[in-house]
């Protein structure tokens, strides 16, 4: 499962927010899921997944350590920023809810 959604500090844009896994272990299930909503992977670096949704959101995901960064597309206005990474990050929690039911948890 996944951390709360939180604006990254380190974008003073608002353009990044964390959305960090619990456990490293989930991070092939983030990169089903996303995959499964419509992300694509772009071409990977080592040790670093980059997806990209059709509307032109990234998710930034380190296997290793579970970090994750939704950084939303640069063109969205300001004051919708916060609403779209809401809405990705619900998307992403509903399929890992139910994934987590189907599979007894």
């Amino acid at each position: 499962m996944m951390r709360p959604l939180q604006r990254d500090h380190s974008c003073m844009k608002h353009l990044a927010f964390r959305m960090d896994l619990l456990s490293p272990s989930f991070a092939d299930v983030l990169r089903e899921i996303a995959l499964g909503l419509g992300f694509v992977e772009e071409a990977p670096i080592v040790g670093l997944s980059k997806l990209v949704s059709p509307e032109g959101h990234e998710i930034l995901l380190v296997p290793r350590t579970g970090r994750a960064q939704l950084r939303v597309f640069y063109m969205t206005p300001q004051e919708e920023r916060r609403h779209v990474a809401e809405d990705v990050y619900c998307r992403i929690a509903r399929v890992f809810v139910a994934r987590g039911a189907a599979n007894g948890g």
